[in-house]
């Protein structure tokens, strides 16, 4: 569950990066373009990416340094000219610490356990070694992006130097080839619309045939009023206003616009949360325009005091103080209360659970696990 979280991150940020990149080159290629439309010579990735799947200690040792790449990267990239990039970076660096925090707890827990858990790990991290000076490496695009203002460099002591691997220059093994040989030659859409219903026109959100006093009640309500009321997908308890997805929404000239942000770069209830927000405006007459805005990042300081009070009486742990700056040297345990019985006594399971923005925790006093609703 964890695994499958971290890749929907990572699959967020490049669609957007990969997006962006279709606008700058002047193609009007698609993130479907570039991720199913090219062959493995095109392709620029570190091989530590690229390695045949091995077993949880070397996916863990793996993630541990490519995480911490990935931290310090977009860490950087916060700053850059470019306000796209910039802003996926932001919402990006919350994803990755995440991401390392998970590695680097697992990496401890198997180096620490038994005698066969130990062994392997240690495997684990001296076979993913040889890969991890490669991250570093900045190469002739990395020097350049950042004498333009736009990228940044890891290795400034090395800038302008010939990258010492092969990865973004194209050189593959054998393995990378066979698996970029085996993508499909046309992009796997979602089998399903965003609001998952079978594709159909615009059956699958026709208003019910008005009757009586609830016509009346419909058109009392403004736009606006039902945009703020659409709930989240994956939590139904909370609505986009109380998560703070909703940034801004307005009515002009015949045409609902409406601004959103997503909890995590690959949320994907951003598409069925779009689809509802574009029934709204039909059902009103009106035309639709939806951007997703990414910075300023999303954070839960945007969740109402409503939205939090909802998450608990539905049973998910609201968050608490998002994490930021240095950190503080105490001698306190942070607290997180069970919404089931209200103690205080509780132990955190895994850093994800059924989403990536939730983790999962269980109450030591009435032993009933439950979900937190992650500070970012």
């Amino acid at each position: 569950m964890a695994l499958g979280n971290v890749g929907l991150d990572l699959l967020g940020q490049a669609r957007a990066l990969l997006t962006h990149a279709g606008e700058l080159d002047g193609s009007g290629r698609s993130e479907d373009d570039l991720a199913y439309f090219r062959d493995e010579r095109e392709f620029r990735n570190v091989h530590l990416v690229e390695q045949p799947r091995g077993d949880f200690g070397f996916e863990m040792a793996r993630l541990l340094w490519f995480a911490s790449y990935q931290c310090e990267l977009y860490a950087r990239l916060t700053t850059s000219s470019d306000p796209v990039l910039a802003g996926v970076a932001e919402k990006a660096v919350k994803e990755t610490t995440y991401h390392r925090d998970h590695a680097e707890q697992w990496v401890v827990r198997l180096g620490d356990g038994t005698d066969e858990s130990h062994r392997r790990m240690q495997d684990a991290l001296v076979a993913v070694s040889p890969y991890v000076a490669e991250l570093f490496d900045d190469d002739a695009v990395s020097v350049a992006a950042a004498e333009a203002g736009v990228g940044v460099l890891l290795d400034p002591a090395r800038a302008g130097a010939r990258a010492r691997h092969a990865g973004r220059r194209a050189g593959h093994a054998d393995h990378a080839r066979a698996v970029a040989l085996a993508l499909p030659r046309r992009p796997r859409g979602h089998p399903l619309p965003g609001h998952g219903l079978p594709a159909g026109g615009d059956a699958a959100h026709r208003p019910l045939p008005p009757g009586g006093d609830v016509v009346s009640a419909q058109l009392a309500t403004s736009p606006l009023q039902e945009v703020a009321q659409i709930p989240d997908p994956e939590v139904p308890v909370v609505t986009i206003a109380d998560l703070g997805i909703l940034r801004e929404a307005s009515v002009s000239d015949g045409v609902l616009r409406v601004v959103i942000t997503p909890t995590y770069s690959g949320c994907p209830a951003m598409d069925a949360i779009r689809s509802r927000i574009e029934h709204v405006a039909r059902k009103h007459g009106l035309g639709a325009e939806v951007e997703t805005r990414l910075s300023p990042a999303w954070t839960t300081d945007w969740m109402s005091d409503e939205g939090r009070e909802a998450l608990s009486r539905f049973g998910i742990a609201p968050p608490g103080e998002k994490p930021g700056g240095p950190v503080a040297l105490s001698l306190s345990v942070r607290r997180v209360v069970c919404p089931q019985c209200g103690g205080d006594d509780t132990e955190e399971l895994s850093r994800f659970s059924g989403t990536a923005c939730k983790a999962l925790r269980r109450c030591r006093s009435c032993r009933e696990p439950f979900e937190e609703f992650k500070a970012i």
